[in-house]
């Protein structure tokens, strides 16, 4: 005998199926904010604004600014200060407490005299010529007095110059030869500072540098680029 109701005997009457919950979904990922990076002249003109990232440094930083346009110098002729503490290359953005930066330009030439070590002597005359030296020593720390009276010889002597040296964007770019072992350089060097390199030449400036050698014996340039740190130890007087 059926129901009446309509039910078919399951459930009670006007009971309704429980609906499905939807599932759960992912709470979105927190977006963190992005830093925004402000330099500014000595004057207050902002020089660059952009958003930034904590592992920028500041010698990346200061190509950013020169790229901007705003400023016309070199990056190696930009100092970046946080209020009074000047910063170096590779200190981070992320580091800093604040990220508005005092850019301070100076006027000191990659021309001079450069020494690294073990024993080599890179010259860049202000005329674009370039001379190269090595020796057959073991130069000790601070270099720019174990050299002794080395580099007086290349300054002198200027037509001891082999080659040329140009920037290129951020490089510079250089051709040398060192006559005693007949060996035609190809060189490649960053312009960084560093308060360290006060420990072994005059200036805080540095020449990270990438020397490709070309032996007369040899059918063509080594394929790996020796590495080697330049220490600027000789000043060109003003009014050179």
């Amino acid at each position: 005998v059926g129901n009446d109701d309509g039910n078919d005997g399951e459930g009670s009457a006007g009971s309704k199926p429980v609906p499905t919950p939807p599932p759960a979904r992912d709470a979105p990922a927190e977006v963190l904010p992005v830093p925004m990076l402000r330099v500014l002249g000595l004057s207050g003109d902002p020089l660059l604004e952009v958003e930034a990232q904590d592992d920028w440094t500041i010698g990346f930083i200061k190509q950013q600014v020169v790229q901007a346009q705003r400023v016309r110098c070199h990056p190696w002729q930009l100092k970046l200060q946080l209020g009074d503490q000047p910063l170096q290359d590779d200190n981070l953005l992320g580091d800093l407490e604040r990220k508005d930066l005092t850019a301070v330009v100076v006027k000191e030439s990659v021309a001079g005299v450069y020494a690294a070590f073990t024993c080599s002597i890179l010259v860049l005359h202000e005329n674009g010529r370039v001379a190269y030296g090595w020796y057959d020593d073991y130069w000790s720390s601070p270099i720019r007095e174990s050299c002794g009276s080395i580099p007086t010889s290349f300054i002198v002597e200027s037509e001891r110059t082999t080659g040329d040296w140009k920037v290129e964007g951020m490089t510079l770019k250089m051709t040398a030869v060192e006559e005693d072992m007949d060996d035609s350089l190809r060189i490649e060097a960053t312009v960084a500072n560093s308060a360290k390199a006060l420990k072994e030449g005059i200036s805080e400036m540095i020449l990270v540098a990438k020397l490709w050698h070309h032996f007369s014996g040899d059918s063509k340039e080594k394929s790996e680029p020796e590495e080697k740190t330049f220490y600027k130890i000789h000043e060109w007087p003003e009014e050179s």
